[in-house]
């Protein structure tokens, strides 16, 4: 039998979207935790998942 599921995820389509949807709400909390600092701050810089660069 083999069973190839990674933390019970089935489909390969269902991983990408959870890690899609996981970096979604890690910018977010990122965005509103920047909201709450009293000195001068550039943001977070970091890379996607996809590849892409974001500062938050």
């Amino acid at each position: 039998m083999n069973i190839s599921t990674s933390a019970g995820i089935h489909w390969r389509t269902d991983a990408a979207a959870s890690l899609a949807l996981g970096e979604a709400i890690a910018i977010s909390i990122l965005r509103d935790e920047k909201l709450t600092f009293r000195e001068k701050f550039s943001g977070f810089t970091f890379t996607k998942i996809d590849g892409t660069r974001i500062t938050v």
